[in-house]
């Protein structure tokens, strides 16, 4: 089976495919009763305690980094698990019939909608933090269920919508390839993706993600392709493909060191696009004599909120003292387009040509 999608980051794969789920999903969670209030009350109690334990954490690990008025949206969160907030409603439903995990989708899906209707963008952004809260809670629900995986030697990593956790989860020597039936070349998975040199496709279109659990797969990431139980003909050619990648990685790492002259004497500068420690680690390793491009964007597409003045600064003096002393360029924050941050939505007609980069950077200088 030969399915079609986007190339995401280019070479070849061959390995296992491992379908991965969301850990908490609200879409999945069916309408059910309770079987045992009282249980289903003592469940839901442990699951908002475990979360608080969670934020405070955080907030801890944040505290130097954060101002104090960014260090007060802990407390926020905190407060929202309050017996008369949210976590109130959820035990309401649960004496009324529901079990938790019911319950708390109702909840969820109901604070999110009022915000996402709101004119006020700063309060329409807060459903961001609700649904963030919620899924935080489910995971702690549905804990129980949660298995162990184990990953093959040569994992590809599948999934309706890869997520850079995702990528996390799978330790990276057995990491081969990734597939992500929704995205595009431009997802926060595709940027990660190429940065480690994992080849990968994105948005796939009519791909049965139930039945592509622990197959034989080829991604291949230069035509956008997957193939699914590949005949040994077509192993031996892609087999085939990925030596020719090795064989032109060696050759290339033999003129490393060599400088970028062309035969008559010009001298061209061989400078590299990052966005990310990785992509800077990979571009030392080939040659790169600074940077032509550093793209601001990355830490921020990356992070579930503003990086502070202090990340950002530590972001900035890695790329620095990386090609030192060699030359970095950087731009201004390009958001917007086809580079939306969750918890920053921009919604207008033409996006590609309205509001976005230096328009923005101008509007929000404080970023």
């Amino acid at each position: 089976l030969v399915f079609k999608g986007v190339a995401g980051s280019p070479g070849v794969a061959i390995g296992q495919s491992i379908v991965m789920f969301p850990p908490a999903d609200f879409d999945s969670v069916p309408e059910r009763s309770s079987s045992d209030i009282d249980a289903d009350l003592k469940l839901f109690d442990g699951a908002i305690d475990s979360v608080r334990v969670d934020i405070r954490r955080v907030g801890e690990r944040l505290s130097s980094q954060l101002r104090p008025e960014e260090q007060a949206l802990f407390d926020v969160y905190i407060g929202m698990l309050d017996d008369k907030a949210l976590a109130g409603e959820v035990q309401d439903k649960i004496r009324a019939g529901s079990c938790a995990q019911t319950a708390l989708k109702h909840v969820i899906k109901d604070y999110a909608s009022h915000f996402e209707m709101m004119s006020d963008s700063y309060l329409r952004e807060r459903a961001v933090d609700i649904k963030d809260l919620g899924r935080r809670i489910l995971s702690y629900l549905q804990e129980r269920e949660v298995v162990d995986q184990s990953y093959p030697d040569k994992t590809v990593l599948v999934s309706d919508e890869l997520t850079p956790t995702m990528l996390g989860e799978v330790p990276r020597e057995n990491l081969v390839g990734l597939v992500s039936i929704k995205g595009s070349g431009s997802s926060h998975v595709a940027i990660l993706a190429r940065a480690m040199g994992i080849p990968t496709v994105m948005g796939l279109v009519d791909v049965p993600l139930t039945k592509l659990d622990q197959r034989e797969m080829v991604v291949d990431g230069y035509n956008g392709d997957i193939l699914i139980s590949p005949s040994d003909e077509l192993k031996d050619h892609y087999s085939a493909v990925l030596n020719e990648d090795r064989e032109l990685d060696e050759d290339l790492k033999s003129i490393i060191d060599l400088p970028c002259e062309t035969l008559d004497g010009h001298r061209v500068h061989a400078w590299v696009n990052t966005g990310l420690m990785a992509d800077v680690v990979r571009s030392l390793d080939h040659g790169a004599e600074g940077v032509g491009l550093y793209r601001t964007e990355v830490p921020f597409m990356i992070n579930e909120r503003f990086p502070s003045e202090y990340e950002q600064m530590l972001y900035y003096r890695e790329q620095l003292e990386a090609f030192a002393p060699n030359q970095v360029t950087m731009r201004t924050l390009d958001i917007g387009g086809d580079k939306s941050l969750p918890y920053f939505p921009i919604d207008e007609e033409n996006p590609f040509l309205g509001w976005r980069g230096i328009r923005v950077t101008l509007d929000h200088p404080e970023i």
